[in-house]
């Protein structure tokens, strides 16, 4: 968990009792470092609410095809930590190539403008005068040998 910036110390010992505020915390840290954009239920006061995070956890995290069982994560035990350690593996990788690859995970020069319909259809629009363009050139070539001949 040090090794991808996570704050407090953790250790076996943290889960020799259950500590599902600790596993809640860990778990939506890293969420929020996965996608800082996504909107978790983080209140864990009743069993209601611990159901309810776990499932906007796994649920999210099912959708990027990290498969977590939120059973281990609810009892919040030494499986838990098993659990937890899949998806630091994930974020540690994922720290690892941005290390590896310097302009990797700066996107700051492609955001999207507002009117992305009216660029989607000029996109459309200069796609398909692209492939007419390279249908005239390859007919014209096809016809080339015939006309080298003739020179």
């Amino acid at each position: 968990m040090r090794r991808i910036g996570y704050p407090r110390l953790l250790s076996m010992e943290n889960f020799a009792q259950p500590n599902f505020e600790l596993v809640a915390d860990a778990l939506f840290w890293m969420v929020k470092r996965y996608d800082p954009t996504v909107n978790v239920h983080d209140s864990i006061e009743t069993e209601q609410h611990r159901v309810k995070f776990l499932l906007d956890v796994t649920t999210f995290l099912r959708k990027n095809d990290i498969h977590l069982n939120s059973k281990s994560l609810y009892a919040a035990n030494g499986l838990a930590v098993k659990e937890l350690s899949k998806f630091a593996n994930i974020l540690q990788k994922a720290i690892e190539y941005a290390d590896a690859y310097p302009g990797a995970g700066n996107f700051e020069e492609f955001k999207l403008e507002k009117n992305i319909r009216s660029d989607a259809r000029k996109l459309s629009l200069l796609s398909r005068e692209i492939i007419e363009l390279g249908t005239k050139i390859h007919s014209h070539l096809d016809g080339e040998t015939e006309n080298r001949s003739t020179r």
